[in-house]
């Protein structure tokens, strides 16, 4: 008698995987309208990825599969389509298609980011870093005149929340920080100084002025990045220099 096959199982080329009709993909979809991709574990992002090319069946096993052989979400879209062709269930036209996400999305951003000045191609930077931070306000502020000083706030995978200037003044407000501070909820602050020259020595009041942000920032339970003072030759970092860690550390 010949074995009877499952109507649900699908066909492609690729290998069939039991296809269950209990309303999962619309679930997915329904959350991701409601609360977007933050929502989203890898193995979901990919499984839902591979609703687009593989219709009707289970796409969960698939995508688990492929993240146990390949390690992480990167390292999948960076594999070759032989590389994809050796994972059970995958065959050429999910490779395929795969491979040509990836570099579809890398050509878009490619194009996307050359519309960009360098201060707004930061913005696709999403990391805590101060190297980043120095760049992203040197950029930022490079066609304003001094003195003024300026801020970076920033949540806690480093997106940016805000980057404005703020009027000089002896000394600074620093209430005005803790405000902006608290209304962005950041998690990360870097503060700049920008000067029309540099100075001979560090001065006291730059040292007072950093340890008391330091110390509002750490009472909203937010962290001073670095404190910079920005000249038109050189920039001075306090992290750097090791003055926040005598702030937070001593």
């Amino acid at each position: 008698m010949p074995e009877k096959t499952n109507p649900f199982a699908f066909q492609d080329g690729d290998a069939a995987i039991e296809f269950d009709p209990s309303g999962h993909r619309q679930r997915m979809k329904n959350q991701y309208l409601q609360k977007g991709l933050e929502s989203f574990r890898d193995y979901e992002l990919l499984e839902m990825l591979l609703f687009f090319i593989i219709p009707r069946r289970d796409t969960r096993v698939l995508s688990r599969r492929l993240l146990n052989t390949f390690g992480d979400l990167d390292s999948v879209f960076r594999a070759s389509p032989e590389q994809l062709c050796s994972v059970a269930g995958i065959g050429e036209k999910t490779a395929s298609f795969l491979v040509f996400f990836q570099q579809l999305a890398e050509e878009y951003l490619t194009r996307l980011s050359a519309e960009y000045t360098p201060c707004e191609k930061a913005r696709f930077e999403k990391t805590v870093s101060p190297l980043f931070a120095q760049q992203y306000l040197a950029a930022a502020f490079s066609d304003e005149k001094p003195p003024f000083y300026s801020i970076l706030c920033q949540d806690n995978v480093g997106a940016i929340l805000c980057c404005q200037k703020i009027t000089a003044s002896e000394p600074l407000d620093i209430r005005e920080i803790g405000l902006l501070i608290s209304e962005k909820a950041a998690a990360f602050v870097t503060v700049g100084h920008h000067l029309p020259c540099a100075q001979e020595e560090l001065n006291a009041n730059e040292i007072d002025t950093a340890e008391q942000i330091a110390t509002i920032a750490c009472n909203l339970k937010s962290w001073l990045q670095d404190y910079i003072l920005f000249t038109p030759e050189t920039l001075f970092s306090f992290r750097d220099e090791g003055y926040l860690d005598d702030f937070y550390f001593e």
